[in-house]
């Protein structure tokens, strides 16, 4: 069973998840009305990077207030190349 801070911490993480993926939804609905052409694209992964630091951003402030040791960061599967480089330059992970 769950302390009342470890149960506070869970629903703030889930409450950071929740808009997050509201703001992924938008980004995409936004990026749909244009038509997903090219000049939309850089608006879209602009908006996807900062739904993800929000997030992170949320999630470390809650995890702080709760006191837990720990750090939030997003997985890098590109060997050191930034998320933001990533959605900015796709072919960056690859470079």
């Amino acid at each position: 069973m769950a302390t009342a801070t470890e149960r506070t911490l869970m629903n703030a993480l889930a409450a950071a998840e929740g808009i997050r993926q509201a703001a992924k939804n938008a980004a995409l609905s936004t990026y749909a009305a244009a038509g997903f052409t090219p000049g939309a694209l850089a608006t879209y992964n602009t908006a996807l990077a900062a739904a993800d630091n929000t997030y992170v951003t949320s999630a470390q402030s809650a995890i702080n207030t709760a006191g837990a040791e720990t750090t939030v960061g997003l997985v890098n599967p590109a060997g050191g190349v930034s998320l933001a480089t990533i959605f900015a330059n796709p072919g960056a992970a690859q470079q």
